[in-house]
């Protein structure tokens, strides 16, 4: 490579979710920044730099899709923390991968990248459903006629993020 001119290089990317739950992980619903590191590895100064990001992808809104970085000098590197951001949908598979385009460009040069986010999700089973008619019925565990009860659930969580809620019954 000739670095007696710019050469711009994306060095890393990250999740920056500090308004969110900030544990560095894209979580369904959640709305982050992309945190990227911009190096250029030239000599020479790269002007009117810009880091613009889309996607493809039904999982994921881009709130925020540019950035001016502006000039970078040669031998140096740049961190957008709060520039690039994103929303995860509600309804997303867990561990599901959202790409995303990102361009670097300059007033000479264009650079795309593909960076692949992991989504992550709740995955909820019943494990079992248990019948208490200890404080309204005769406490035999057994659903009678005219008797009141409260349904006890089991729920796991198999998937990658934590949820919390309420369970809703509906009659079909």
């Amino acid at each position: 490579h000739d670095f007696n001119r710019e050469f711009i290089n994306l060095s890393e990317s990250a999740i920056n979710d500090s308004d969110g739950n900030n544990n560095g992980r894209a979580d369904f619903g959640e709305t982050f920044y992309l945190k990227l590191k911009i190096s250029n590895l030239g000599l020479i100064s790269a002007s009117n730099l810009t880091a613009t990001i889309s996607s493809t992808s039904p999982w994921v809104t881009i709130n925020q899709s540019s950035a001016s970085i502006g000039t970078l000098a040669g031998k140096t590197e740049k961190i957008l923390n709060d520039d690039l951001q994103l929303t995860i949908d509600d309804n997303i598979p867990d561990l599901g991968i959202v790409t995303l385009d990102l361009t670097l460009k300059d007033n000479k040069i264009e650079k795309k990248y593909k960076i692949d986010i992991t989504v992550h999700a709740p995955e909820l089973e019943i494990l079992n459903c248990l019948v208490d008619d200890s404080e309204y019925g005769n406490n035999n565990y057994i659903a009678e006629p005219g008797e009141n009860f409260n349904l006890v659930f089991q729920v796991k969580n198999l998937g990658s993020s934590s949820t919390s809620g309420q369970l809703l019954i509906e009659s079909q």
